[in-house]
C-alpha cells in the first residue's frame, strides 16, 4: 500500500539520492506489481509521477476503530485539531485566523486545543506564534494517547484539520464517527473523507476559515446538521469493509 508520495511532492520530482529512505522505497515502484491506495487522491498522485498499468493501483479507503464514538461530557467550549504538529499541517494558520475570529466577535468563551507530536523543525515556529497572543486561550496537549481521543472529539464544538496536504486525513473521518464537526481543506485526499457533513476551506484563505468558525459557532442548526451527516457518512468507512476490498483485489491478481 502507497499512503502518500509527499516527499515526491515536496520535491517536484521523483529522488534521486541513494541515501535516501523515500528512493528506496520509490525505487522498488514497478509496472509488473500490484499497487493499492488509501485515497483516489494518492493514486493519481502515484499515476502522475510512476510509469504503471492504471489496472495495477486500486483505491481502499481506509476506516477508523470503532471506540471512535460520541461521548459527551461537555465542560468547556473548545475548538479540537489533532495531527502532528509540523509545517504541512498548516496550524500556523489555524491560530492566527482563530485569534482573528475570537478577537472580531468579542469571544472569550472559547479557546483553541492542539494534540499531537511536535516536529523539532517546527518547535520554534509554533512557540513564537502562540507567544503573540492570549496563551490562556491556547493549550498544546502533546502526544494524547488513542483511547483518550474520542473524548476530546466529542467534546469539542468543532474540529479543525486545515492541512495542505493529505494521503487520506484520518483525524477527520474520527472526528465525524464521534460526532464532532469538521472544518478541513480542500484539497488533496480531504474531500473524499468528509464529503458534504462538513465545511470545506481554501487552506490558505483567512476569511473562508473565519467565515467556518463563525458558522459553527452561531449556526447550531447547521451544527447539528454536519454532526448528523457525519456520523451518516463515517459509516461507509470501515477496516472491514478496507480489507475485503484489499482480499478481493488479492484474488483478482493472483486468479491471473
Amino acid at each position: 500500500m502507497i499512503h502518500d508520495i509527499i516527499p515526491i511532492l515536496e520535491a517536484g520530482k521523483v529522488p534521486t539520492n541513494k541515501r535516501l529512505w523515500c528512493y528506496r522505497i520509490y525505487n522498488t515502484i514497478n509496472k509488473n506489481d500490484f499497487y493499492v491506495t488509501n485515497s483516489e487522491c494518492t493514486r493519481k498522485d502515484v499515476l502522475k509521477y510512476f510509469n504503471l498499468n492504471e489496472e495495477n493501483i486500486k483505491t481502499t479507503l481506509l476506516g477508523a476503530d470503532n471506540y471512535f464514538k460520541p461521548l459527551k461530557d461537555t465542560k468547556e467550549k473548545y475548538i479540537f485539531s489533532l495531527c502532528t504538529l509540523g509545517k504541512r499541517k498548516n496550524l500556523i494558520f489555524a491560530i492566527k485566523n482563530f485569534f482573528k475570529f475570537i478577537e472580531k466577535n468579542k469571544i472569550d468563551d472559547l479557546k483553541l486545543v492542539l494534540a499531537g507530536g511536535v516536529w523539532d523543525k517546527f518547535k520554534k515556529e509554533l512557540i513564537k506564534t502562540i507567544g503573540n497572543f492570549d496563551q490562556s486561550k491556547i493549550e498544546v496537549l502533546g502526544y494524547v494517547k488513542d483511547e483518550e481521543l474520542p473524548n476530546l472529539y466529542s467534546n469539542a464544538l468543532m474540529f479543525i484539520y486545515p492541512s495542505l496536504y493529505e494521503g487520506f486525513g484520518l483525524p477527520v473521518l474520527e472526528a465525524m464517527k464521534c460526532g464532532c464537526p469538521v472544518i478541513t481543506s480542500n484539497v488533496s485526499s480531504l474531500p473524499e473523507v468528509i464529503g458534504q457533513a462538513g465545511i470545506q476551506i481554501n487552506p490558505e484563505n483567512d476569511e473562508e476559515l473565519i467565515k467556518a468558525y463563525e458558522k459553527f459557532y452561531y449556526d447550531n442548526f447547521f451544527r447539528e446538521l454536519c454532526i448528523e451527516r457525519g456520523l451518516i457518512r463515517a459509516k461507509n468507512f470501515s477496516w472491514e469493509k478496507c480489507a475485503s476490498e484489499l482480499l478481493a483485489y488479492i484474488a483478482e491478481k493472483t486468479a491471473k
